[in-house]
């Protein structure tokens, strides 16, 4: 007999903090096995998460979903799917947490020019006000080919290799002012027809990447290399998921057909980032990414001074600082005054 739930969770909305369980019955025979998702992608694995199965008679199967430490990011839409040889039967219900607005990671998408792509935005938090798209900062969609739909999926009707490949950033709106933002990047491979026998060979990209140990002032260069594939061969490059802004000062050198370098005179904590090489043919798109870090030394952002009080009432001393790796802030007293020391792995600063 195909399986049958004959207890379900119900649709909860919650504070963050307290313990949860969630929990699905079914039977069947065989005796189902019993799974689960959150956002239609499987159950994170964390201590915090605990899945426990029990087959209770013949035929008989009980799974808990118990989360522990309530989060904003642990809403979604949960589902169990009890299975066995002969059939499925699943549930689905929302649990909301409270909270501002938690957009999931999505995956790049690839997909092959003309055919439709679906991009679904999972958020959690509440309450959700508005779930939107945008492209290089503007709203989207812009024509009748793509459709966003108020759940949050984007749908991109019959995909254009060039005008439809890119960057794509879902925003979500809490009621009380409150967004997240998160990027997808859209991949759009050509559907190449040529005559019998003819093959166009895809571009292949040698993996770069930056000096480890760039500071501020220093100069740095990185060399995309194209090692396979067909001519003629685009290339273009990326940083965070947008195009390169001209205001950075990066120089973007194209040395011949198949590779292009970026070269920094003097790098800065504005050039940290992720810069992707976009190598496009005939035959298809591909793309690799690399992260520069550069590190700054601890500076002062609101540097402490010294404070007279009257005996008995609260005194605030503010000592904020910056820095990468993020500095570490300590404090001391001794001798009737404060000291304070800002530590990274480059420099430490004392005042």
């Amino acid at each position: 007999a195909a399986p049958v739930l004959h207890q379900v969770f119900s649709e909860n909305t919650l504070h963050p903090g307290p313990s949860l369980s969630l929990q699905c019955a079914a039977s069947g025979n065989p005796t189902p096995e019993i799974s689960w998702t959150l956002d239609g992608q499987p159950i994170p694995e964390s201590k915090r998460f605990q899945i426990s199965d029990q087959s209770v008679s013949a035929g008989d199967m009980v799974s808990q979903v118990n989360i522990t430490r309530l989060k904003v990011e642990d809403g979604g839409d949960y589902k169990c799917i009890a299975t066995n040889r002969v059939g499925t039967a699943q549930h689905i219900a929302r649990l909301n947490v409270f909270g501002i607005p938690y957009i999931r990671p999505m995956p790049n998408v690839t997909i092959v020019a003309g055919r439709d792509v679906t991009i679904p935005c999972r958020v959690a938090g509440h309450p959700i006000r508005l779930i939107r798209w945008e492209r290089d900062g503007m709203p989207f969609p812009a024509n009748l080919r793509h459709k966003a739909y108020p759940n949050g999926t984007l749908v991109i009707h019959k995909a254009e290799l060039v005008a439809d490949r890119g960057s794509y950033t879902c925003v979500a709106s809490s009621e009380y002012g409150q967004t997240a933002r998160r990027s997808v990047w859209v991949n759009i491979m050509a559907c190449v027809k040529h005559r019998p026998f003819t093959y166009v060979d895809p571009p292949k990209i040698e993996p770069f990447s930056f000096p480890r140990d760039l500071s501020e002032d220093m100069r740095a260069r990185v060399l995309c290399t194209i090692i396979r594939g067909d001519l003629p061969i685009t290339i273009t490059w990326m940083k965070d998921y947008f195009h390169l802004s001209l205001d950075l000062g990066i120089v973007v050198h194209n040395a011949d057909e198949f590779s292009s370098s970026l070269t920094f005179r003097s790098v800065t904590a504005t050039h940290r980032g992720n810069y992707t090489c976009i190598a496009s043919n005939a035959a298809s798109t591909v793309n690799y990414t690399a992260e520069l870090f550069v590190h700054v030394p601890p500076r002062w952002s609101v540097e402490p001074s010294d404070t007279q009080i009257m005996a008995g009432t609260t005194a605030v001393l503010d000592c904020q600082a910056e820095g990468f790796p993020a500095p570490n802030v300590t404090w001391m007293f001794g001798g009737g005054k404060f000291y304070f020391k800002i530590t990274n792995k480059y420099m430490n600063i004392e005042w």
